[in-house]
């Protein structure tokens, strides 16, 4: 049988980094995006993978699945977690020392800087257009062309070019 890798990593998520955890999905509600924190069946915040996981009814489950979210799934309740308030909002919650929004807010801000992110940090981002610029320009693109595909004007690209990327 397939074992299937857990959800990936947030500091935020609270379910069980161990399983990969199963995201209900009501049938007037969009299936939530990958890389988003969102409640699991199990009512545990988990990020969502980009490959979700299909099986037809009656099917053996792939090993590595969250316990607590296949019981759900298959018709019983979910594990009953313990009350505490949050630290930021001061909400009540069963999402330890965050609620689930605050979990979502930060993970949030968090999941476009972490390591393998193609996020670039506002401080850095002339520099890097400046190296993109110059990728494009050595290709033997046009400045109209290189400002299309960076999204800025034709000076700004002539800027670009003739800086160190320090802007």
């Amino acid at each position: 049988m397939t074992t299937v890798a857990p959800n990936p990593h947030s500091p935020y998520a609270n379910a069980n980094p161990e399983y990969r955890h199963i995201f209900p999905s009501p049938i007037f509600f969009p299936t939530p995006n990958p890389g988003v924190l969102a409640p699991a069946a199990c009512e545990l915040m988990a990020v969502v993978p980009a490959d979700l996981i299909e099986t037809e009814p009656g099917a053996a489950l792939p090993d590595g699945l969250c316990p607590d979210c296949v019981a759900v799934m298959q018709g019983g309740a979910p594990p009953k977690h313990p009350s505490s308030r949050c630290g930021e909002c001061d909400a009540a919650t069963w999402h330890g020392a965050l609620c689930a929004l605050c979990r979502q807010e930060k993970h949030d801000e968090w999941w476009p800087t972490r390591e393998g992110s193609s996020f670039v940090k506002p401080a850095d981002r002339p520099a890097e257009w400046a190296r993109m610029a110059a990728e494009f320009a050595a290709e033997g693109r046009s400045h109209a062309e290189i400002a299309v595909a960076l999204c800025v004007d034709e000076s700004t690209v002539a800027r670009l070019l003739a800086s160190d990327g320090a802007e």
